[in-house]
């Protein structure tokens, strides 16, 4: 029999925790030996207590607590790390969101050789501007990083247990996981999936949660940052180098005859390359932050307390 393990990082899903058990228990109970693994990323409310209570009327959960908020890429490698001898795993929100009936396809597709079986979402109630922000995300991954994302890209995805071996062995700091995945290549598809009205609770993935998320990738996979920069400061120094002829010749030929203020356009110029070092500068030091992280020791998480 087929036997694999669901990662679900969770953080103040108390509200969604039983119905989240409840559905996949009516789904997969006797057709799969499979088990749950919430991961308590840092809740403040009642989550890992509903955990310790449903696990002692299922015992095909287990949970794990870390000992705060470590975000979600970082509880997902630690469910990943505390697999054992499953088929696969299939990562998931506990939010039900995202639709448990297509595991069934997954699995199909599993048994086909494919070892990573993506999922992309063909429905969305994001405002425009959200909209804007994703496509643009999307798009400066695909065209400046070495990455190939598919579009509005979900965490719910299965993976072969060979994939999650090598995920582990991976030892960076902070890392992406639906980045690290794509890139580390293996046969793998992708399949559209209609997501679901949140049940309760409030989303935790903010605006701002996917711009630290582009930032990250966009320094772990690319120097492209660093090449804009240097193309915009050639641009710079070449604006800058025709501007100074020009005055040049308008005081030498023409008895400054331009009516433009020098001072003015020296002024401008100063300004922009100051904006431009300063930009380099901060583009530098996130690089040397993510350099630094990967030379200290510290763990991506720590946990407090299983329950198996």
């Amino acid at each position: 029999m087929i036997k694999f393990s669901i990662i679900v990082p969770c953080m103040n899903e108390e509200k969604n925790i039983e119905k989240f058990i409840i559905k996949t228990r009516s789904l997969f109970a006797n057709k799969y030996n499979f088990k749950i693994i919430f991961i308590d990323d840092g809740s403040v409310d009642g989550t890992w207590k509903l955990i310790k209570n449903l696990k002692e009327k299922n015992s095909f959960i287990s949970g794990i607590k870390l000992s705060r908020n470590f975000g979600k890429e970082n509880a997902i490698e630690c469910g990943l790390k505390n697999i054992k001898d499953e088929d696969f795993v299939i990562t998931i929100d506990a939010d039900l969101q995202h639709p448990l009936e297509r595991i069934e396809d997954m699995i199909n597709l599993w048994l086909q050789g494919y070892k990573i079986i993506n999922t992309y979402r063909i429905n969305s109630d994001k405002f425009f501007f959200r909209k804007f922000i994703s496509k643009t995300f999307y798009f400066l991954i695909n065209h400046f990083t070495n990455l190939k994302i598919q579009t509005s890209e979900t965490d719910f995805m299965l993976l072969d247990k060979y994939v999650v071996s090598k995920y582990n062995q991976m030892n960076e700091k902070d890392k992406q996981y639906r980045s690290l995945i794509n890139w580390m290549g293996f046969k793998k598809t992708s399949i559209p999936i209609k997501i679901d009205f949140r049940e309760g609770g409030k989303s935790k993935y903010k605006l701002i949660t996917l711009l630290k998320l582009a930032i990250n990738i966009l320094v772990s996979y690319s120097l492209y940052p660093f090449k804009f920069i240097a193309y915009l400061g050639a641009i710079m120094f070449s604006l800058s180098f025709a501007t100074l002829l020009i005055v040049l010749i308008d005081k030498v030929f023409l008895f400054n005859s331009l009516l433009v203020s020098y001072n003015s356009i020296i002024l401008l110029i100063q300004i922009i390359l100051t904006g431009l070092i300063l930009i380099s500068v901060s583009l530098l030091a996130i690089y040397l932050n993510k350099i630094l992280e990967n030379t200290l020791s510290r763990p991506n998480y720590l946990i407090e307390e299983e329950i198996d």
